[in-house]
């Protein structure tokens, strides 16, 4: 299965705000490391889930 470099370009800002969200919980909840690893791989699975789905019309 070949899958094209260019196809995740778009899809990496979104996930940028991962890590950052996990702090913001961390911040909020209190929680340890692996709350944050959690909340972060969520926080950016969700992101590409909803940029993949919006489909790439910016209109």
């Amino acid at each position: 299965m070949y899958i094209a470099v260019d196809s995740f370009s778009g899809c990496s800002p979104a996930a940028v705000a991962g890590p950052f969200i996990g702090l913001l919980w961390l911040v909020v909840d209190g929680g340890g490391f692996a709350e944050f690893v959690a909340v972060t791989l969520l926080a950016a699975v969700t992101a590409l889930w909803l940029s993949a789905i919006g489909g790439s019309d910016p209109s």
